[in-house]
């Protein structure tokens, strides 16, 4: 029996020795709400982080990071720390210097990519929200003319008084939102900020040979 472990345990360091080495880093980033409404920020709920940690391991950011290595980026591994907005974004390597390089790249393509679609978002929403202000601002110009002509009080000029107050609360809610789209572009541009970067460990991740040692004597 303590012949067949002493052969699981040789045999185990051997092959450990012959495989290569694979470093990892981990680079952390907290989360930041995009989602913008009247009252103001809206707090992050479960399914956006979950959303989020996707968004991470994406080929739309994946692709920036290659982009910014010069090389085909590595996959990360994407997990939430506890209960908070916190990220952990963990690469490996064959190259310790490497894998914390990817994983600080990981973070910054993730603010970038949010960044630019934020930008593109709200963009599309002002675009929508300026042509409603000039429709808007349109049809209180020519209901103010028809009163003005109709220059006295009378039923007519009644209901034309009654849509100008229609138009006037609509286009007063319309300018309440771009003003808070105008805003949000400024308080929350990115999807996220950095906590900690990832930094060079050169203690490898695989193969562990003290672990695997200790296994082949479990199973042994």
């Amino acid at each position: 029996m303590i012949l067949v472990v002493i052969i699981c345990v040789g045999s185990t360091l051997g092959i450990d020795t012959t495989r290569s080495k694979v470093y990892g880093a981990t680079a952390s980033m907290q989360l930041t709400s995009q989602n913008v409404s009247q009252g103001g920020t809206v707090a992050l709920q479960p399914s956006d982080i979950a959303t989020d940690i996707q968004l991470v391991q994406s080929s739309a950011v994946e692709a920036i990071v290659a982009a910014s290595l010069g090389q085909p980026a590595p996959k990360p591994s994407v997990t939430e720390v506890g209960i908070t907005n916190v990220l952990n974004i963990t690469v490996a390597a064959s190259d310790p210097a490497f894998a914390a390089k990817a994983a600080n790249e990981y973070v910054s393509a993730y603010i970038k990519f949010t960044t630019d679609r934020f930008a593109n978002q709200t963009q599309q929403e002002e675009v929508i929200l300026q042509s409603q202000l000039t429709t808007l601002q349109s049809e209180i110009n020519r209901i103010e003319t028809q009163i003005a002509t109709n220059g006295g009080a009378n039923a007519s000029s009644a209901a034309l008084n009654t849509q100008l107050d229609s138009y006037v609360a609509q286009l007063d809610a319309v300018v309440a939102s771009l003003t808070q789209l105008q805003l949000g572009q400024t308080q929350v541009p990115a999807g996220a900020l950095p906590v900690t970067p990832a930094v060079s460990n050169l203690k490898p991740i695989s193969p562990k040979p003290l672990t695997d040692a200790l296994l082949a004597v479990l199973l042994g």
